[in-house]
């Protein structure tokens, strides 16, 4: 498959899954996730109005929050379905946003363009990340801030110690759900709404970050683009099955300084 055909794939994909996703993301999302968002990115937007590009936007969370707040954002996603939710989303919140589809690996921005560059679980969906990591460099200004929220999703794919933690989840949940006499996906409803999580799996397993170990490779890879500084915090990390009590991490925030 071409790199062409795996954007279209995960665009489509995602766009099968639009309303279910909005509805998740709006209404259900744990309400301590919404306020490690916000808090994080507050850090860096309370220095006057600022030019934000929200990348891979997904139901516009980040363009409602940042809106509001007075800064103007243009917000980019390459599923149709998504790019429709986020104007929908925005215009309920009585926000102004422009929502643009467009590849986060080719940018149609000049150089230099915004203060702020913000997105959240994108990365690991790329065919080129290592590119994609490049342009946000570019349009980034001397001064700005990347803010840049992702995990390691389908390492369990290719990497044995996570592969033993994802199965040992997977026994945990279903341990609980037999408990709690829940079936699976009834504590979330929309999440896959619209969609064959299957589909996921598939293409998911052969991107290029379900391969490597993060944020180590980001803070490698960003280094190398000529970042000045990559500061890293893991938002969730377990423990690793070899009973060592080294950590392995699962979640992280990432804060990138541009190069003067």
């Amino acid at each position: 498959m071409t790199e062409k055909d795996t954007l279209e794939t995960i665009g489509d994909y995602w766009t099968q899954r639009s309303e279910g996703f909005s509805e998740h993301m709006l209404e259900h999302m744990e309400e301590d996730e919404k306020g490690l968002y916000i808090r994080r990115i507050r850090e860096f937007s309370d220095t006057g109005k600022m030019e934000v590009l929200d990348i891979g936007t997904g139901p516009g969370l980040f363009p409602i929050i940042l809106g509001k707040d007075g800064h103007h954002v243009i917000a980019i996603d390459y599923s149709d379905g998504m790019v429709d939710i986020a104007r929908r989303n925005c215009r309920d919140q009585g926000v102004e946003c422009d929502i643009r589809k467009m590849d986060a690996q080719h940018l149609e921005f000049e150089d230099e363009s915004f203060d702020l560059i913000v997105s959240r679980k994108v990365l690991w969906n790329l065919p080129d990340p290592v590119g994609a990591y490049r342009e946000w460099l570019r349009v980034l200004k001397p001064e700005g801030k990347m803010i840049l929220f992702d995990a390691n999703w389908w390492l369990h794919f290719h990497d044995e110690e996570y592969k033993q933690l994802h199965e040992k989840m997977m026994a945990e949940l279903k341990e609980k759900m037999a408990q709690a006499e829940q079936e699976p996906g009834e504590k979330y409803p929309h999440a896959y709404q619209g969609a064959d999580p299957r589909i996921l799996w598939e293409f998911s397993k052969d991107l290029p970050l379900s391969y490597v170990r993060r944020p180590s490779w980001d803070v490698q890879i960003l280094t190398e683009l000529g970042a000045r500084s990559v500061v890293v915090d893991i938002d969730q990390s377990v423990p690793a099955p070899d009973g060592s009590g080294r950590m392995l991490p699962n979640s992280f925030v990432l804060t990138v300084s541009k190069k003067n």
